[in-house]
């Protein structure tokens, strides 16, 4: 079915938050770098503060159904304010004298984020956090099924900016987000950071703008022969418990090195996963996917157990993960034979057929392997040898705003 077509009034309203967005950039671009990092102090604090992201984690919950009703990924805003202060980015940033190369900082300008519906409150703090950094706006277009959340989360970053002196409108967000609307504000911004599936990144970077897009693919385990096994089983049931794997660095396949194989699936049993067996794989195809092939609502970023009970009844009562051999359901175990070259191209396969991702990791201690996988696959982050969730902790959004910061000019050294 195709997008209805856009109406007067959301092309007013995106017109609207455009010029607002514009005339709060020209409030802010006097800013010197100090003035910069307080703002994202305050922002950071006012909407992940231990109280506020433990209100704002069960208003997710009771809203979309997804995740766990506790701030389980508050620490990834604390990682990406850590990051953002280490930083430059007002005025002159690096200089190769040797070379006569100046890099300026510059900001990108008014940026349309998209928000998923796995990540209403985090997402939008992590973005809004890099773009006042680059003294950039932000209008957020938020999953509809999450609505109520994202603009909850930036009226207190509006608020904090308020109480700084500094315009609000450098960060706005739409109060009733629709397709048109959304595509309306990437064709008019100057960036779009889209968070979310194949539909909406591909949308994204056919706006006609610079686009940024995060879409499928979760996080790809290599295990080798030589791993830690009850480290390793311990790390993918951290990550992939963690808000109830919503987050794209939640383990999403797990290649095994078949010598250890077995003791590796007896270890994720020993942390809580179930194993199913094959009428059980049957029932969990159909909760999973309807009669036309499409996931249901009602199994993403929920708890083990409840997937179970919508699929019928499972021998273990409160399973943590549920573990199904080569089939793409919630937690993958693939038996890879023990030549570290085809577990590269069984991972290449892999990201071909559910999405590339942006991370990877290797549990192994063996030199080497971890620069093999790297050259092997396309991830822009490999992890080695702890718990993806807890170590990719605003990495991406490091990349995208620096990156859309920055220009690069060639001066001259003096004779």
């Amino acid at each position: 079915m195709a997008p209805r077509a856009i109406t007067p009034e959301e092309q007013q309203l995106a017109q609207t938050l455009l010029e607002r967005a514009r005339a709060a950039m020209r409030a802010i671009e006097a800013l010197d770098q100090a003035s910069v990092d307080r703002l994202c102090q305050a922002i950071a604090w006012a909407a992940a503060n231990e109280v506020t992201s433990t209100r704002l984690a069960r208003m997710s919950v009771e809203e979309s159904g997804m995740g766990i009703p506790e701030p389980s990924r508050r620490g990834k805003v604390l990682g990406i304010l850590r990051d953002a202060l280490r930083q430059k980015s007002v005025g002159i940033i690096e200089e190769i004298s040797e070379r006569g190369i100046v890099k300026y900082a510059k900001p990108a300008g008014v940026i349309t984020s998209l928000i998923p519906v796995t990540s209403p409150y985090i997402t939008p703090i992590g973005i809004a956090i890099y773009a006042i950094k680059c003294k950039d706006a932000v209008i957020f277009s938020p999953h509809p099924a999450s609505r109520k959340t994202t603009n909850e989360v930036v009226r207190l970053m509006r608020e904090a900016l308020k109480r700084q002196g500094v315009a609000e409108d450098v960060l706005q967000c739409v109060e009733r987000p629709s397709i048109p609307l959304a595509n309306e504000l990437m064709a008019r911004a100057d960036l779009t950071i889209a968070t979310g599936g194949p539909a909406m990144v591909k949308a994204a970077y056919s706006s006609g703008k610079p686009a940024y897009g995060v879409g499928a693919g979760n996080a790809t385990m290599v295990i080798d022969e030589t791993a830690d096994i009850a480290e390793a089983a311990r790390n993918t049931r951290i990550s992939k418990t963690n808000d109830n794997g919503s987050g794209c660095s939640a383990d999403g396949n797990l290649l095994v090195d078949s010598r250890i194989y077995d003791q590796f699936l007896d270890a994720l049993q020993k942390e809580g996963g179930y194993l199913v067996n094959d009428r059980e794989k049957d029932l969990l195809r159909t909760a999973y996917w309807d009669s036309e092939g499409h996931r249901t609502a009602e199994t993403i970023a929920r708890p083990a157990r409840l997937v179970a009970d919508r699929a019928g009844t499972f021998h273990h009562p409160r399973p943590m993960l549920i573990m199904l051999p080569a089939l793409v359901l919630i937690a993958l175990l693939w038996r890879v034979r023990d030549q570290l070259g085809q577990m590269g191209r069984a991972g290449i396969a892999l990201c071909a057929t559910g999405g590339a991702a942006n991370i990877a990791c290797t549990v192994t201690n063996r030199e080497g392997v971890s620069d093999y996988i790297r050259f092997q696959v396309s991830h822009y982050l490999i992890v080695v040898n702890a718990a993806d969730v807890l170590i990719a902790i605003g990495l991406a959004m490091v990349v995208v705003s620096t990156l859309a910061a920055y220009t690069h000019r060639l001066r001259r050294a003096a004779a």
